[in-house]
């Protein structure tokens, strides 16, 4: 499946008035189409993988991008979220397979972000629902704490 791109679009993020040679082959009642979408299904190491992409142009208006990402595990899945529902800011969550493992999951989390905190303080977590949303603080102190860590190596690096 082909992601459709009209000319105006192309040029619009290209600054190019038309579309280059090169692609001739894949321009059709002047648009272009990217083949940009795929599936792939493989087995690592035993382990099931799929990935599903679909790349649109541009997000419809009043809404954006949108992600998902589900990492299967025994006891548990971590999912990253981007969709209306999280106002297309991506989250993350552990979410237990079972009632049985919920208690031992979300113990374990919680050792982790205990052990997280003096490179990430702030980091937790909080329960919805059975499932455990990780809560990151806020950009801009994330931002300001990496760009003085990448001060502090820059620093010693010279």
């Amino acid at each position: 499946m082909a992601t459709i791109i009209p000319e105006h679009e192309f040029e619009r993020v290209t600054g190019e008035p038309d579309f280059p040679a090169y692609l001739a082959g894949h321009i059709k009642d002047g648009k272009l189409e990217y083949f940009c979408n795929n599936s792939v299904h493989y087995v690592l190491r035993g382990v099931h993988v799929k990935l599903d992409i679909l790349w649109n142009w541009e997000a419809a208006p009043g809404t954006g991008d949108t992600y998902t990402a589900v990492f299967r595990g025994t006891r548990a899945r971590v999912e990253i979220r981007q969709g209306a529902e999280q106002k297309y800011v991506p989250e993350l969550y552990v979410v237990p397979n079972s009632d049985s493992t919920r208690a031992e999951v979300l113990t374990a989390l919680q050792h982790k972000i205990d052990a997280l905190q003096g490179e990430h303080p702030g980091v937790g977590f909080k329960e919805l629902g059975g499932q455990a949303a990780i809560t990151i603080p806020a950009a801009t102190e994330l931002a300001t704490r990496h760009t003085s860590r990448r001060s502090r190596i820059s620093s010693s690096s010279i």
